[in-house]
């Protein structure tokens, strides 16, 4: 029986007649056709058996197929699928298969059928789904940048070295990050040159605390400037007596003589 016969006459049999003349199929249809009747029979074990007989005829199933038949064929049948699926997943399509898959199914048909084309928020639904290598490439490949909450929650699973790259690009897109924010960075290790161009743009303002540890960190001259941009709360000098110290090289200022320096 060809499939085209099967298929005319498929709506019009009981369910038994359907999967009873599974077995006389000579031919099968289009990936759309054979995964709509396998869905409509539903029964994983006769689907299944479509399904693989269909991928030995040489049957290609597409990612538009792969959401109908994760719902009607068993997991074996499933991993022959996604290992010869054609085309790319949407930002949707990921969206919807993410945790809805076996979990071995999942980690091949993000290596076969990902892109590079997916956004920020779809990327952040695969941190614990992804395996480590594939999440990271696909972070590496994200459309856009993350915003400063995504970076935030990828510090936890990024080297720093990637982690940094990311930064870097976000500040490039115009990413502003909290001073909180920048503190943490600054905890975390990140490079003192992005510490920098983050407080140079930085929203929100610094106490004097964060400021002070800035002071450590950064060029006198960065500091001066987000000094003044921030107005930060002088505190007065203790006061001493006059005493007479041999003249030396002008030390560097401190912190809080930088601070009075920025405001002068």
């Amino acid at each position: 029986m060809t499939w085209d016969e099967y298929y005319e006459k498929f709506y019009d049999w009981a369910t038994s007649t359907q999967i009873r003349r599974l077995s006389a199929l000579t031919s099968y249809g289009s990936p759309a056709e054979v995964t709509e009747v396998a869905m409509e029979l539903c029964d994983e074990k006769a689907a299944s058996r479509l399904i693989n007989r269909a991928l030995d005829a040489g049957v290609t199933f597409q990612v538009e197929n792969i959401e109908d038949l994760n719902c009607c064929v068993d997991t074996a049948t499933m991993k022959r699928v996604v290992s010869s699926v054609q085309g790319t997943l949407s930002d949707e399509a990921l969206d919807t298969l993410t945790g809805c898959m076996d979990d071995e199914v999942f980690q091949t048909l993000l290596k076969k059928a990902t892109s590079d084309q997916y956004a920020p928020a779809t990327i952040m639904e695969l941190v614990d789904c992804a395996d480590e290598e594939t999440f990271k490439t696909m972070v590496m490949k994200v459309t856009g940048c993350f915003d400063a909450e995504q970076l935030d929650i990828l510090r936890d699973y990024l080297d720093q070295a990637t982690i940094e790259t990311l930064i870097e690009k976000s500040l490039q897109g115009k990413v502003r990050f909290a001073p909180q924010q920048i503190m943490e960075w600054l905890d975390f290790g990140i490079s003192e040159s992005l510490i920098e161009k983050m407080s140079l743009t930085a929203q929100g303002t610094f106490d004097a605390n964060q400021a002070e540890e800035l002071y450590d960190v950064l060029p006198d001259d960065t500091y001066l400037k987000i000094a003044k941009k921030h107005h930060l709360e002088l505190h007065n000098e203790p006061i001493y007596e006059d005493i007479s110290y041999q003249e030396s090289a002008a030390p560097r200022l401190g912190f809080w003589g930088t601070l009075f320096a920025a405001i002068a």
